[in-house]
């Protein structure tokens, strides 16, 4: 990050590093991430599962929203079949038919199908953690499935974000 105290996270700083990238871009759902690709149609846009998983999990831990552990399941299942992809040392074009395939499509289905019934239904109440998760989810959801385009395409970005740590623990401090 560029350290403009105004705009260290903001468009600018972000959009001029990235300035003539073309390729893929991980990351979480910010805005200045989501509006720099939909400006820039050389940078594909995949946002990270872990980001969606700890967002249901808080909702179950923390609001003890049982409807969350269904989609921390469902998500669960995404990260199983990565980790067979990983563990039988897949080439990048067998993970892209790996996860082509009739469950992956069939779980993510069944994780939109959800929210979107669950948003709707108005007899059912949900704490404020929980409509975080599912709205963030929706909102997200082209984005999320761009990690099904390229085998070379991993499922979320903790590596990247757990290499950045120290350094952005730093510059908070």
């Amino acid at each position: 990050y560029e350290n403009d105290e105004n705009d260290s996270r903001g468009y600018r700083p972000i959009s001029s590093f990235l300035s003539g990238f073309k390729g893929t871009l991980e990351s979480d759902a910010y805005v200045v991430y989501k509006q720099l690709t939909k400006e820039h149609p050389d940078i594909l846009h995949c946002i990270c599962w872990a980001h969606v998983r700890a967002k249901f999990q808080y909702a179950f831990e923390i609001s003890k929203e049982e409807d969350a552990a269904w989609y921390r399941n469902q998500i669960d299942y995404l990260y199983l079949v990565e980790s067979e992809c990983f563990i039988n040392e897949l080439t990048p074009d067998k993970i892209k038919k790996r996860r082509e395939k009739k469950d992956i499509t069939d779980t993510l289905t069944a994780l939109y199908t959800h929210a979107r019934k669950a948003l709707l239904n108005k007899g059912k109440k949900y704490g404020d953690l929980m409509i975080q998760a599912l709205n963030y989810m929706l909102n997200s959801w082209d984005e999320l499935q761009n990690y099904r385009k390229d085998g070379r395409y991993t499922i979320d970005n903790l590596p990247a974000e757990r290499a950045i740590r120290p350094f952005t623990v730093s510059r908070k401090n």
